[in-house]
């Protein structure tokens, strides 16, 4: 393989990962957090991959979903006569108010299932080791 291809081989994979890093993140908690379950099961693990699934539709939905729903609910409730306040009202809901609030769902369900494994890792851990 010549220099040049191998360099455009390292370009398209470093842009792959710089415009999908936060997904990649997301879905490395949740894998993480499907084995932490898997390996012991507890409602700690279970919030945690919740929360990381709820991370990563954010992420998605802010990336590639908007624009497309966006369009088509307006296209499908703003049919005859332009309505401007629904127009608004949809900018709003859907643009402004619905992807911070994933993200914030997602955050606080994630805190709270690693505050219940921390919590959980405390307890199975014998007390003659701990500090």
């Amino acid at each position: 393989m010549s220099p040049d291809t191998q360099q455009n081989f390292l370009v398209a994979g470093m842009l792959l990962v710089q415009h999908n890093f936060f997904a990649l993140a997301f879905l490395g908690g949740v894998i993480g957090s499907v084995g932490l379950a898997l390996y012991k099961p507890s409602r700690g693990a279970v919030l945690m991959i919740v929360g990381f699934a709820i991370l990563l539709f954010a992420f998605e939905y802010q990336k590639h979903i908007l624009d497309g729903l966006l369009e088509q609910t307006k296209g499908s409730l703003i049919t005859e006569r332009q309505s401007y306040r629904l127009e608004w009202l949809l900018d709003k809901t859907f643009g402004k108010v619905l992807p911070p609030f994933l993200y914030l769902v997602g955050g606080i369900i994630t805190a709270v299932g690693t505050f219940y494994e921390v919590k959980f890792l405390k307890h199975t851990i014998p007390s003659s080791t701990r500090h």
